[in-house]
């Protein structure tokens, strides 16, 4: 398909009204992602950003399974109220921030809106970017009079710059997170350890560039 038409028709909106808008996407939408977005909301609660969750195949207005719920709430999240929702392009062009949890969800983004690779990372790939550019990090990087959700939009054309600077991972695979979905309790607790790890990270990384 020509990507031409889908830029024209879902031009990128980008507006100092407006808070930062991360969409993380996975599969079904009940388990990988909506862990994430809950997870995330509970511990940066701003009216500054905004987290939504999507899937590239969602299993559409369906609740989360139990294990995956479970998660979610013992880290804090609120899982009662979501419902699988398709990825559309629209969603894509609104965020600012896309986060894949898996190179073929990642993959499979870029192909729905071709820019969207500026700003669409895999959760592990985030965690990993982000400490590189804290490393080297420099206040002057990121005008400090922006407000926050400016500041946010700033940074990640600074993550996308780490990716040719980055060591990379020993395995391509430790970019994604398991998917748990019909399997066992250790993939549940797998795929939760892999959420927790990237999460803090991230966390950690940007409370260091942000003060």
């Amino acid at each position: 398909m020509d990507p031409s038409p889908v830029r024209d028709q879902y031009p990128h909106v980008d507006s100092t009204d407006l808070p930062f808008r991360v969409i993380f996407v996975c599969t079904g939408n009940i388990c990988r992602s909506p862990i994430a977005e809950q997870v995330f909301r509970s511990i940066y609660p701003s009216q500054s950003v905004q987290f939504s969750s999507a899937g590239v195949h969602a299993l559409a207005g369906h609740p989360m399974p139990g294990q995956a719920a479970a998660i979610s709430t013992r880290l804090g999240g609120k899982p009662d109220q979501h419902a699988g929702r398709q990825l559309t392009p629209r969603i894509l062009a609104d965020a600012d921030l896309v986060v894949a949890l898996s190179r073929g969800h990642r993959s499979e983004i870029v192909r729905t809106l071709p820019r969207a690779n500026r700003y669409t990372f895999t959760l592990r790939e985030l965690a990993r970017l982000l400490e590189s550019l804290t490393r080297e990090f420099q206040p002057s990087m990121v005008d400090a009079s922006l407000s926050v959700a400016d500041r946010l939009r700033s940074v990640v054309p600074l993550i996308a710059g780490e990716r040719g600077r980055a060591t990379p991972p020993e395995s391509p695979e430790e970019d994604d997170v398991i998917d748990p979905y019909r399997r066992s309790q250790s993939i549940y607790d797998q795929t939760e350890d892999e959420i927790v790890d990237s999460v803090s990270r991230i966390y950690q990384s940007v409370r260091a560039m942000m003060h």
